[in-house]
């Protein structure tokens, strides 16, 4: 007799016929990034190729990248630190909340560029971090450096900080410290951007999780909750991590904790909660849908039963569709109906 998973089923990753475990290589769909932000005093200095300062420039640069990044990778998380007057300061813990993170950056201000940064004891807090992060959860380091030399000194690299993807980014010029520091954990990246549209570009190039062959596959508990609307309000964790009443809000289905938003970690069971499409759009990021090949047909869209000159064709499951429907599929829904019901 069949027995219905609750909604808090695990999702396990599959186990191929693999006879060399060496040889598996596991594709994270969740990452933890910590950004270090340098807001030494110059960073507000007036600059020729990133006008009109590095820090305007690195600010709004990384308001865009952070959407793009948690649009395509929701279930990961996004720790923003930073260091002026020779000290570090953690601006936000891990957290998959796109708002609760521009908000946390919009407070930051060019007035606070002042003194040196310790870049040392940013990379220090980070290997105090990863130790408490889940198992399943891929550190990755991106640094934002503008200063011309490291006035500090890096020392000893913290053993954590060499585990992790590091990139780095000199904002002024070539630093050999910092360029030789990322040869010592791979992946890794290290550049100096000419340009703002040099500098977005060569960021689009970290919005992907990167792989790792080191780690055995791990069961993830997830709950898939549906949003809800109450005439009274009631006392939910808001993404700040404090208590606030409200009216809308997410039920976790293990412990029936209220949260205002997914996706979050419940603070009380520690299950992680997301949309389905969220977590679908997290994978298919990594390993994306084909492209449909256009054929001639008088059949009509098997999803919505328009008929169209043109049509689209799943070579996966033989099913046609129409352009709106494909542009659906494979922007939103990030898989294919047909193949889904073959599964």
């Amino acid at each position: 007799m069949s027995v219905p998973l609750p909604a808090w089923a695990s999702k396990q990753a599959p186990s191929g016929a693999v006879e060399d475990e060496e040889d598996v290589k596991i594709d994270y769909s969740e990452n933890a990034v910590f950004i270090l932000l340098d807001l030494s005093s110059c960073m507000s200095s007036p600059s020729t190729h990133l006008p009109p300062t590095l820090f305007s420039t690195v600010k709004l640069t990384l308001i865009n990248w952070l959407r793009d990044f948690l649009n395509l990778n929701p279930c990961s998380s996004i720790s923003l630190i930073y260091s002026n007057n020779s000290s570090s300061t953690l601006l936000s813990d891990l957290t998959s909340s796109l708002p609760l993170l521009l908000s946390k950056l919009s407070t930051l201000k060019q007035s606070q560029c002042e003194g040196s940064c310790n870049l040392k004891a940013m990379l220090n807090m980070v290997d105090g971090i990863i130790p408490t992060m889940s198992g399943y959860s891929l550190p990755e380091v991106v640094v934002f450096y503008g200063g011309i030399h490291i006035q500090q000194g890096l020392g000893k690299i913290p053993p954590n900080i060499l585990k992790t993807s590091l990139n780095i980014i000199s904002l002024e010029s070539e630093i050999y410290a910092l360029r030789n520091l990322t040869t010592l954990t791979t992946p890794s990246n290290y550049f100096v951007p000419m340009s703002r549209t040099h500098l977005t570009s060569q960021l689009k190039n970290l919005l992907l999780p990167p792989t790792c062959s080191t780690l055995k596959p791990q069961m993830v508990d997830y709950g898939f909750p549906t949003l809800k609307n109450t005439p009274c309000p009631q006392l939910v964790h808001s993404d700040s991590g404090e208590a606030k009443f409200s009216n809308s809000f997410y039920e976790c289905p293990k412990c029936s904790t209220l949260v205002e938003s997914i996706p979050c970690t419940c603070r009380t069971c520690g299950l992680v909660l997301i949309n389905v499409t969220d977590l679908s759009k997290g994978f298919r990021s990594i390993h994306p849908i084909k492209q449909f090949k256009e054929i001639k047909t008088t059949e009509p869209c098997k999803a919505c039963g328009e008929v169209e000159e043109v049509m689209v064709e799943c070579e996966g499951c033989g099913f046609w569709f129409c352009w709106m429907c494909d542009e659906v599929m494979h922007d939103y829904l990030h898989n294919c109906p047909g193949c889904l019901l073959d599964e």
